[in-house]
């Protein structure tokens, strides 16, 4: 097992999506795709910015966009979604960014 594959394991048993750090993010599916692991990088989930992270690193983030956003401690506390859970979370999170999710 590579070291990839191990953070990518860890990482969905957290129910993370990928990895950030103030500047950058990225997802699981196209982790690093930089080829430089960041020791600034954490674990993280997807979710839609808002006007408030419109220059949210380097890449002319707008509002609306999919990021990543590094989660605290607490949050990494492995447990089971389901897909069901997962998509109700999701849409609160998006709900409660004042963005419409359904659209």
């Amino acid at each position: 097992m590579t070291v990839r594959e191990i953070l990518i394991e860890w990482l969905k048993a957290r129910n993370c999506d990928g990895l950030a750090t103030e500047d950058c993010g990225c997802g699981i599916d196209d982790l690093a795709p930089c080829d430089s692991y960041n020791f600034d990088c954490k674990a993280a989930r997807e979710c839609f910015a808002t006007e408030d992270d419109e220059d949210y690193g380097v890449c002319g983030i707008e509002a609306g966009d999919t990021i990543f956003k590094s989660v605290t401690n607490e949050e990494l506390v492995p447990r089971s979604f389901d897909v069901e859970e997962r998509i109700a979370a999701d849409l609160r999170r998006g709900e409660e960014q004042g963005l419409d999710v359904l659209a």
